[in-house]
């Protein structure tokens, strides 16, 4: 089978790239074009910088939120942005331009491969093979991404980035937790007190959102502690997978809305940017709107809502133009720049099935 140049590589949420200047890129979301990569620039070249790869020592120029969805402008040309799908300019990175691409799951086969350098990689390949022994998930559907990807890495502060690739081993691994928790004992849920650092600076990120209201969603957080320490696995679509086609929609953003829903569907809901079906309504200037989805580009709220749940939010209405339905349609977009701050998702009633 041949390998896939850079420019037909079908890059997915987290992958890592480089470009001719030696910048390092991160793929934002599942929702990507064939003929770029919606992405934002994370790292660049700078002699202080505390990250360092290929004798190139980094700077981090963009830090996990909201407003990573124009990460890069000022630095990068115009005509880099696009917004012919979300309706606000993204930065759409030309594949041609990609110099090296960074594969989480070849970045692992090395690691298994030819052994580990450090405690950061040991521990990477250590929960790898627990998820695998487990839960059965082959290894070719796992990745190291982060900057273990990139060989940026320190063991003194850099964090475990996992990647789990595919619907259906992503589900397996949401509904795999328990199992694997009893199973191991070097494994914990983290829970309690250990997100107390999270819930202060996502209440400073969101003020409007009291710290009771954060604790309470936080109680439903999935993450593994690895003998006491922290560690993300992310659950990655591959481009087939993701149920919005880049370029079937186009967002025309209306006003900032706060109204009451219930969650219907939560199948895309663990991934980036989540989505959820709802059933409620907003109003909007002399209008009773219906909405049929969230789309969440906020990491906060994602993979915290089930069936059923009832819910409150203020986010950004859009109204929706799709080319695969005859009526365009209304749903609220949580994780906008414009509505930083005063975007949010609060837990009014949870399912019966989910307490």
């Amino acid at each position: 089978m041949s390998v896939p140049t850079r420019s037909q590589q079908n890059y997915r949420d987290r992958d890592i790239f480089r470009d001719a200047k030696d910048r390092i890129y991160v793929t934002l979301g599942h929702i990507q074009p064939k003929d770029g990569i919606i992405s934002t620039l994370k790292y660049v070249p700078d002699r202080k910088g505390k990250w360092q790869s290929q004798g190139i020592r980094y700077r981090r120029v963009f830090s996990n939120n909201v407003e990573s969805v124009t990460g890069g402008q000022g630095i990068l040309p115009d005509d880099y942005y696009d917004d012919s799908h979300f309706g606000i300019p993204l930065l759409k990175f030309p594949k041609h331009e990609v110099t090296q691409y960074y594969s989480p799951e070849k970045r692992l086969e090395s690691l298994l491969e030819t052994g580990c350098n450090d405690p950061l990689e040991q521990t990477a390949v250590e929960l790898s093979q627990i998820l695998h022994d487990n839960l059965d998930i082959p290894f070719n559907h796992l990745g190291v991404t982060g900057s273990i990807a990139w060989h940026a890495h320190n063991p003194g502060f850099s964090d475990i980035n996992l990647n789990i690739h595919g619907y259906e081993w992503s589900w397996i691994l949401e509904q795999g937790y328990s199992e694997l928790v009893e199973e191991n004992t070097e494994l914990q849920m983290k829970k309690g007190n250990l997100w107390d650092d999270s819930i202060a600076r996502a209440a400073k990120r969101i003020p409007v959102l009291r710290s009771s209201a954060l604790k309470r969603l936080f109680t439903r957080r999935t993450q593994l502690m690895y003998n006491g320490h922290g560690v993300t696995i992310m659950p990655v679509l591959y481009s087939s997978e993701s149920p919005i086609r880049y370029g079937s929609e186009k967002y025309y953003t209306l006003d900032l809305v706060i109204s009451d829903f219930k969650i219907k569907s939560s199948r895309y809901g663990i991934f980036f940017p989540a989505i959820y079906d709802v059933t409620g309504e907003v109003q909007y200037e002399t209008q009773i709107l219906s909405i049929n989805r969230l789309l969440i580009y906020d990491g906060t709220f994602r993979g915290l809502f089930h069936p059923e749940d009832q819910i409150q939010v203020c986010g950004t209405l859009q109204r929706v133009e799709s080319s695969e339905q005859k009526s365009p349609f209304h749903q609220i977009m949580i994780g906008t720049k414009s509505g930083s701050g005063r975007e949010f998702i609060k837990l009014t009633r949870p399912s019966q099935s989910y307490l």
